[in-house]
């Protein structure tokens, strides 16, 4: 077990600790060897790294930072425009009574889980409802938002936040309106 930990075959090495796991040192060992896995596929996210990392993060802070960093929820923006098929078009501004789409893309997560995002819009000075999506997001969901800029007086900024489950800020986009 040792050698095949020395050798980098962190695999054979787990197998081994785990059927020596009441010798002594063997849980310790068990334990580098995971450590070692999991910093070497940091990069690919398979099941198997997530479950060492699971079970690293509860006994380092370092490892927990590691978890906490790759499957925090995440909101990439793709674009704010005026067309619900068009993710690449970026715009800042937009006339009043045209309807604006913000384009988005959700990613992180545990591997397999979804979650509901929540949105609300924002007028300057003033907080819209806070609204869940019909269906759940999973890593590299792509989703948008629309609204009607009808009876919105000119200069107003309007921004639209993306929230998670436990409604911690995503991100968040803003258009002006002229």
């Amino acid at each position: 077990a040792i050698s095949s930990l020395d050798e980098g075959d962190y695999v054979s090495a787990i197998e081994s600790f785990e059927e020596l796991e009441n010798y002594e040192d063997s849980g310790d060992y068990l334990m580098i060897a995971k450590a070692c896995y999991v910093q070497e596929n940091l990069n690919c996210e398979d099941r198997r790294t997530y479950l060492y990392l699971s079970e690293l993060r509860e006994s380092s802070e370092d490892f927990r930072e590691i978890f906490d960093s790759l499957y925090r929820w995440r909101a990439e923006f793709i674009g704010v425009n005026t067309d619900a098929d068009d993710t690449s078009t970026e715009i800042s501004t937009i006339e009043a009574g045209t309807t604006v789409y913000w384009h988005y893309k959700i990613t992180g997560g545990i591997p397999g889980e979804s979650t509901y995002i929540y949105y609300q819009l924002h007028c300057e000075g003033e907080s819209g409802k806070l609204l869940k999506t019909e269906d759940p997001y999973s890593n590299n969901t792509t989703g948008w938002v629309s609204w009607e800029t009808t009876g919105v007086d000119t200069g107003t900024v309007v921004s639209l936040r993306l929230y998670d489950e436990d409604q911690e800020l995503l991100g968040e986009k803003e258009i002006k309106i002229l």
